[in-house]
């Protein structure tokens, strides 16, 4: 029996330590459970469209949730349950797809925050649903011309981070504040960056590409403000005072390689999987006890 007004579990020192958010069947949901699922679904480099949907609200990612408990109950109830021997042989299977030992597997989950247990859960996770979901899910392919159209109508999956080609007029002391104030009017009015920079800049003036992530506080806030050719105004850090112009900015794309293919390949079979089950939680919903305390 669930106490419905709000479900909290404490310890013995009274402190808070689990808040029941729903109520599914005779299973509860746990806020740390919707906080866990937000970290995991953030985590991820591609999203699926119900994910990203999932992120805009602790009530969406709860349906999510929800939906998740209803596929487990009805793969518990009807028995459903690889065995290891099962689960281990489609580990090695995806191991020859990746082409792949099982140390450069560790190394490139490790890379993306995962495991080799979670990467088994996962295909344990695949195969129990494959067996609920049955036919239906067996129609649904996909196409090399699928994964094509995915790639070229969704460029934003595969831009990686920007790179900023920055030059810079620096002074390493306040007494040349004066200069440099000067420089960035002339500079103003038309006169070159760079002839400037040869003639006054105490340190390097090209200072090459660099990403978001190299640069200083006080660099990054003037970067985010510029475009392609602009200037800044003079701004201090911890060792003199800038000019900063950005001479460039460059967004690489990702190449259509075989491993890029399989990871677009693999999710849009999920979302053909999510499909179908979509269709099979709804029925689930109608025969069942669902409580929301959110």
């Amino acid at each position: 029996m669930f106490l419905l007004a709000p479900l909290l579990a404490q310890t013995q020192r009274g402190q808070l330590v689990a808040r029941v958010v729903a109520v599914v069947n005779a299973d509860v949901i746990l806020f740390s459970q919707l906080q866990r699922k937000k970290s995991d679904i953030h985590s991820k480099k591609i999203k699926l469209a119900v994910e990203e949907e999932a992120l805009k609200s602790n009530h969406s990612l709860l349906q999510l949730l929800i939906n998740d408990k209803l596929l487990e109950q009805s793969i518990q109830s009807k028995g459903i349950e690889p065995s290891p021997e099962d689960v281990e042989m489609a580990f090695q299977d995806n191991l020859d797809r990746l082409k792949m030992n099982e140390s450069q597997l560790v190394e490139g989950l490790k890379k993306e925050g995962s495991t080799i247990p979670e990467f088994k859960a996962n295909i344990k996770r695949h195969m129990e649903l494959r067996r609920l979901l049955g036919d239906d899910l067996s129609k649904k392919t996909v196409s090399e011309q699928d994964v094509l159209n995915f790639y070229r109508t969704n460029p934003h999956f595969f831009k990686q981070g920007q790179k900023y080609h920055l030059k810079q007029i620096f002074f390493a002391t306040e007494d040349k504040l004066s200069v440099a104030r000067e420089i960035v009017e002339k500079i103003k009015k038309g006169e070159s960056f760079e002839s400037l920079a040869q003639k006054h800049s105490e340190g390097q003036v090209d200072l090459g590409f660099m990403e978001t992530d190299q640069m200083r506080d006080e660099l990054l806030q003037q970067v985010s403000k510029l475009k392609k050719g602009e200037v800044s105004p003079v701004f201090k850090s911890n060792i003199g005072y800038h000019i900063i112009k950005i001479e460039d900015i460059s967004t690489s794309t990702i190449v259509l390689s075989d491993d890029v293919k399989q990871k677009i390949r693999e999710r849009l079979m999920q979302e053909n999987m999510l499909n179908v089950q979509q269709s099979f939680i709804q029925k689930r919903r109608e025969d069942s006890h669902i409580k929301i305390l959110l």
